[in-house]
């Protein structure tokens, strides 16, 4: 019996009750036999009826390994070449450490060519995707078929892991399951979408709901991001669906299909972005990019844009930007948010629903067309000038742990932005927008509100902000908060 830690007494007793029945058995005769424990009763197994099932695997992207490694702490090893080639370089003559260096990189090397990698195991889930055969990996509904939900009130739902005995909600889950992530979802989307969403891509799926946790899990398992982001912040802001009460669409999928290539091996959520938008906003092609075992008809180079304002509404979910081909600076913002929460990096909606330029330009005190934007605008205008808005994306920084802003319909990740310039400025910047933007504040949705849940002011805003500032709402309402530019020094 090998353990990775030292023996206890339920050990010790399982271990002489393991030997005792196997003397117990050679003593009545018996050969070619094993001694253990199933269904919690002690047998005697004929080795020829262990040995043809193969050998026993544990799936790395598996919900046993995935407990390992958050009770043990230990990063994320999935093997890949490069860091063969470092551990070659660092071996160093034969040592006990040296030596057991050496049989971990031994375990890499075999790992390497013969077992997949957590980072090219994602290509084989999407296995016969796009067609009415594709089931969900094998890991996903072993995660399914363990987790069973139900209403306990009126708002909470209770989900319990069947394996575990893990009960959901949590204050706080340590990790990204099914049962977590369907109880989360289940209890803090709006009650409308409790009656219906579109239908899901798998056979095994009943509605969107399913695709969206199983391509979710499917991300956050593939992603190479490290550090991991906090689940305080993956829960509400990489989870869900939905920003506000755009259409329901079935993004999910294809996005994940789509996008996941781009992205694999990367680290830092920086570079996730920089590889979604750059070379003139990359993502947007969007005939350029397939999944293995695609078989659609090309079309050449179907680009989305360009940016277009006014056109919200029609144009706001990602199947209308698709549909009409262009979108204001609000499908622009929600696409990508979207695309990056589809490839694994927590990202959110930002924006001001009524801009500092335009007749609602300067302060309040000075322009009484200000206080007009916060009760549906002036009827005087229409269009673009009708509340004169802007929105964007911010994305959470795994490497500084924080969040970091991204204008839209750019291919450059600066915070230099047309309307705060430099973000250290905060709201001293010389551009029209930022120069009064203490009368026009930032608002960003959340999912952060529930049962056990609330708003946390490191993570759902700024540092500067706040809890007083914050607006709770009972669960299930549309939830947005104010973040005043002073974030922006942070």
């Amino acid at each position: 019996m090998i353990r990775a830690v030292p023996a206890n007494a339920f050990d010790s007793i399982y271990c002489s009750v393991l030997a005792q029945m196997a003397v117990h058995a050679a003593l009545a005769g018996y050969t070619g036999i094993s001694v253990g424990k199933v269904d919690e009763r002690y047998v005697m197994l004929p080795i020829h009826s262990i040995v043809d099932k193969g050998a026993r695997k544990v799936e790395l992207t598996g919900r046993v390994f995935e407990r390992l490694m958050t009770t043990t702490g230990q990063p994320n090893l999935a093997c890949r070449e490069e860091d063969v080639q470092v551990m070659l370089t660092e071996l160093g003559p034969w040592s006990p450490s040296g030596y057991l260096n050496a049989m971990f990189f031994r375990t890499c090397w075999a790992l390497l060519f013969f077992e997949p990698c957590w980072s090219q195991q994602w290509k084989d889930w999407l296995k016969e995707f796009g067609h009415d055969s594709f089931r969900y990996p094998g890991w996903i509904r072993e995660q399914m078929q363990g987790c069973s939900c139900h209403l306990a009130d009126e708002v909470q739902v209770i989900c319990l892991e069947r394996l575990s005995g893990e009960r959901f909600p949590q204050a706080t889950p340590k990790e990204l399951s099914w049962c977590s992530a369907r109880q989360y979802l289940l209890s803090h989307m709006p009650s409308f979408d409790l009656q219906f969403l579109p239908g899901a891509v798998s056979v095994e799926g009943t509605s969107m709901l399913d695709d969206n946790l199983a391509f979710a899990l499917m991300a956050w398992n593939a992603s190479s991001l490290w550090p991991r982001p906090p689940m305080e912040v993956v829960y509400p802001y990489f989870l869900p669906y939905a920003s506000y009460h755009e259409a329901r669409t079935n993004w999910r999928p294809p996005f994940f299909a789509k996008f996941f290539r781009l992205v694999e091996g990367l680290k830092t959520s920086q570079e996730v972005v920089d590889a979604l938008i750059t070379e003139n906003v990359r993502l947007m092609n969007w005939t350029a990019f397939r999944w293995p075992g695609y078989s659609g008809k090309s079309i050449g180079s179907y680009e989305l844009g360009p940016f277009a304002s006014g056109s919200t509404p029609p144009v706001v979910a990602p199947a209308d930007f698709l549909t009409y081909g262009y979108g204001s600076c609000t499908a622009w913002a929600k696409f990508l948010a979207n695309a990056l929460r589809s490839v694994g990096v927590p990202a959110r909606e930002v924006g001001s629903p009524c801009w500092n330029t335009g007749i609602f330009a300067g302060l309040a005190t000075q322009n009484p067309n200000v206080s007009q934007c916060w009760h549906g605008g002036t009827r005087e205008v229409s269009g673009g000038q009708y509340l004169n808005n802007h929105n964007w994306v911010e994305y959470w920084d795994n490497v500084q742990q924080t969040w970091r802003f991204l204008d839209v319909a750019t291919s450059s990740s600066s915070e230099d932005t047309w309307f705060c310039k430099k973000y250290q400025q905060g709201c001293d910047c010389s551009s029209n927008a930022g120069s009064a933007m203490q009368d026009h504040d930032i608002l960003a949705p959340t999912w952060s509100v529930g049962y056990l849940v609330y708003l946390d002011p490191a993570i759902d805003s700024a540092p500067e902000v706040a809890p007083q500032q914050k607006h709770i709402a009972i669960p299930r309402d549309p939830v947005v908060f104010p973040v005043p530019c002073a974030w922006l020094m942070a």
